[in-house]
């Protein structure tokens, strides 16, 4: 597996390719599928720290000012930041390998262990190779009180396939070992193909922000490349999408409607009818838009009849958190270079569960990033693109897989 430096050289016209797969012509290519075995991670033994932790470290600014200055004006230096935020990012900062298990830590606390059988190579979009594992039925185990569940955050994991990278790609010595990594509880392929841009990464015991601070500096030229033509504002959502208000009239929805105001009922829920039920997805779902059409910094907004409705240049400017339940949520934020009812848009990352559609949470509006994410009136909005192609019939299945929780939103 070559991984140079921070695996940029070749991945400047690689990743474009690898956006393109994740169309429908890439993923998964498994092969060499051994069995399991103990000791199936003893390659990548030690303790391991997300790099995560480290990229939003004030020392961190001065290279993303850097980064923003050489670049032509579509990110603001929030904007860097943020993508440095989104392809770092995990849900636990560290791991603990031993054998065949995994400890999941934050810091120096517990959140859960599991262990894990092999489930044989694979490349992911950019063609990187991994060597996949699949979490052993029954052997998870978290501290009591804690909400960390490896089955159903990290039941597929992914390691880079040659073990820890030492080397950059003409041989030289990194300054510390450090491991690619993807996980995901849904599937082994929603873990290779999903989040295009997410390039998880963990560094050696005793990595420090300064070592990976250099790592940038050193870097800084690939950078500016990489955000000048390869990531752009929107490449984590490049392609065409179909708002999902469009399928609410479809037939394939009545059974929707039904399940829904059944369990909803059987909850108390005063929105208990099918029609009422019908309704408040129309409120939940709502969009002034039937699909969006994202590439490089310009967002088409698109009518019912696939015409262009309106088409804006944007800047990507930071990431703002918010809490929605149990979860912990991170917005992208975006500001339109001219006036428009859409001015500002915020997007969560690409998802996918079960049977469902690819698909996304956006939010739009005219007055500000704080009014979308603070009003309390707009808490249960939640405008979904669903991946260009999606059906009636697909999108009703995934919504019917996650019946409990809409039922949950009802009022």
């Amino acid at each position: 597996m070559k991984n140079g430096k921070w695996r940029l050289g070749v991945l400047l016209f690689v990743f474009v390719f690898a956006l393109m797969a994740l169309g429908g012509c890439g993923g998964s290519d498994n092969k060499d599928n051994p069995a399991p075995q103990a000791g199936a991670l003893k390659k990548w033994a030690g303790t391991w720290t997300s790099l995560a932790r480290f990229v939003t470290d004030p020392m961190m600014t001065p290279v993303y000012e850097k980064i923003a200055a050489g670049v032509a004006q579509d990110f603001t230096v929030g904007g860097i930041a943020g993508y440095f935020v989104e392809m770092f990012d995990t849900d636990f900062d560290g791991m603990r390998i031993s054998g065949d298990s995994v400890t999941f830590l934050n810091g120096d606390k517990v959140l859960g262990s599991a262990r894990y059988e092999q489930k044989g190579l694979a490349k992911n979009a950019m063609g990187e190779e991994f060597l996949q594992f699949q979490m052993v039925e029954g052997s998870e185990s978290t501290p009591a009180g804690s909400a960390f569940k490896p089955s159903s955050l990290v039941k597929f994991l992914a390691l880079s396939s040659d073990g820890p990278v030492s080397k950059d790609e003409g041989g030289k010595a990194l300054d510390f070992l450090r491991v690619p990594v993807r996980y995901s509880g849904e599937s082994l392929t929603e873990m290779m193909q999903g989040r295009p841009t997410w390039m998880a990464t963990f560094g050696q015991a005793g990595v420090t922000a300064e070592d990976v601070r250099k790592e940038l500096e050193k870097n800084l030229d690939d950078f500016i490349a990489f955000f000048s033509t390869v990531l752009r504002p929107f490449t984590a959502w490049q392609g065409t999408w179909t708002s999902s208000v469009t399928f609410l009239e479809a037939p394939e929805m009545a059974d929707v409607y039904k399940t829904v105001a059944e369990k909803a009922a059987a909850a108390g829920k005063k929105t208990n009818t099918p029609e009422a039920v019908k309704e408040a997805f129309r409120a939940m779902l709502n969009s002034d838009f039937a699909g969006l059409k994202l590439e490089g910094n310009t967002a088409a907004f698109l009518n019912a009849d696939g015409t262009v409705k309106e088409t804006l240049a944007y800047t990507r400017d930071r990431i703002e958190t918010r809490s929605f339940g149990e979860y912990s949520v991170k917005w992208t934020v975006f500001e339109a270079k001219s006036a428009s009812a859409h001015k500002y848009l915020v997007f969560l990352p690409q998802e996918h569960h079960g049977t469902g559609p690819v698909h996304f949470h956006a939010r739009y509006g005219d007055t500000s990033v704080e009014a979308l994410l603070d009003t309390p009136a707009l808490q249960l909005w939640w405008p979904t693109l669903c991946k260009e192609g999606t059906t009636a019939a697909q999108y009703a299945a995934g919504m019917l897989e996650g019946v409990d929780e809409m039922v949950g939103m009802l009022p």
